[in-house]
């Protein structure tokens, strides 16, 4: 079944949800060091144009990737250089199978130390910072929180809502968000934007709202449907958030920027169970702005992915919490031509052509 947008119906619904207008952060500008690409391991190159999908649990099955020897960066100083890590899901927690929550905090620690060495300018941390438990923010959240030097952003994930009704107003104040979890920064010529799929959603919402009832009108008119991804554990952002993002692109087409944008949720390829409630409608407006857009980077699904469709790279990564004490996490080197993603760990590495097509 190929689904369409959520339509008139589907609209109503999320408008239900106010949402103010977008934060801002202060643009620094500290330069890279030198030996930034010291010691990269486990890379696998993914190049040229193609309209593909890929689920893989390491770098020895990532077909249809291409393969070849390990690769060097090139020696162009890239325009921005930052870190990005998903699925941390810290708490402490007995493990279960591949998930060891009590180790997601080092693991957290040993990358943000990387991607200090490495000279990152900030880094995106891509949802479910938590697995439960507002108590669990605390060593994941307050050792980074001051540091003006490698700012970390916050993606707000389902997982992060996994709190006490009575504390579900500490979230966003957690993490440093105000008023809504989507904002945009710049660094250096280049937009980026955070989405919150949560905003419409079950666990984000209190019972006996018109919050909640919003959201579980949105996620039955998807069952009904036979949607993939119509599952609690997903969510959509609201018709408002939509049309910030579609001014926050606007704006960055008028003034010359390309843009790369954050969600906790993927939105391609379609028919994800994993999938953003609305993804049809999100990737409707990233597409728009395709000469914009370089690349749209989500969390989520543990596997990872990766697709490119209608000039975007659609990059899915790891969870850090699978796979006992390995990690992963990516390093991204921005260039006006191309995106290297230099993956650590179970993280897939790519090289992505953001050429504008003519």
């Amino acid at each position: 079944m190929k689904r369409k947008g959520l339509g008139a119906a589907g609209l109503v619904v999320m408008a239900a949800f106010g949402c103010g207008a977008s934060d801002s952060w202060a643009d620094k500008q500290p330069q890279p060091p030198a030996g930034m690409y010291d010691e990269l391991h486990s890379l696998v190159r993914a190049r040229g144009p193609g309209d593909f999908s890929v689920h893989s649990r390491s770098n020895e099955t990532a077909a249809p990737f291409w393969r070849g020897p390990e690769f060097q960066p090139s020696d162009d100083q890239p325009a921005v250089v930052f870190g990005a890590i998903a699925d941390v899901q810290y708490c402490d927690c007995a493990p279960w199978k591949r998930r060891h929550y009590r180790e997601s905090a080092a693991k957290l620690r040993a990358a943000m130390h990387d991607f200090a060495e490495s000279g990152a300018d900030f880094v995106v941390q891509l949802g479910d910072l938590i697995e439960r438990g507002i108590e669990s923010f605390a060593p994941v959240v307050f050792p980074y929180a001051a540091n003006d030097r490698m700012p970390l952003f916050h993606v707000l994930g389902n997982h992060d809502w996994a709190v006490k009704p009575e504390a579900k107003d500490e979230v966003l104040l957690t993490l440093g968000l105000q008023r809504h979890g989507y904002y945009s920064f710049l660094r250096r010529g280049w937009r980026f934007v955070v989405l919150d799929g949560t905003e419409v959603s079950i666990y984000a919402t209190e019972k006996d709202t018109p919050e909640r009832a919003a959201a579980e009108a949105l996620l039955e008119l998807l069952r009904s449907d036979g949607a993939p991804n119509a599952q609690t554990r997903n969510g959509a952002v609201s018709a408002q958030q939509l049309q910030w993002l579609h001014e926050e692109l606007q704006t960055a087409e008028v003034q010359g920027e390309r843009a790369i944008v954050f969600g906790h949720f993927p939105v391609y390829p379609p028919e994800g169970g994993h999938n953003l409630w609305n993804d049809f409608d999100v990737r409707g407006v990233l597409e728009r702005f395709g000469g914009v857009v370089a690349a749209y980077v989500s969390g989520h699904d543990h596997r990872g992915a990766y697709a490119m469709h209608g000039g975007i790279h659609y990059l899915t990564l790891h969870g850090v919490i699978d796979g006992g004490s390995s990690s992963c996490s990516a390093l991204f080197l921005v260039h006006d031509d191309r995106i290297e993603v230099l993956g650590a760990g179970r993280q897939p590495s790519y090289e992505l052509n953001t050429l504008r097509s003519e």
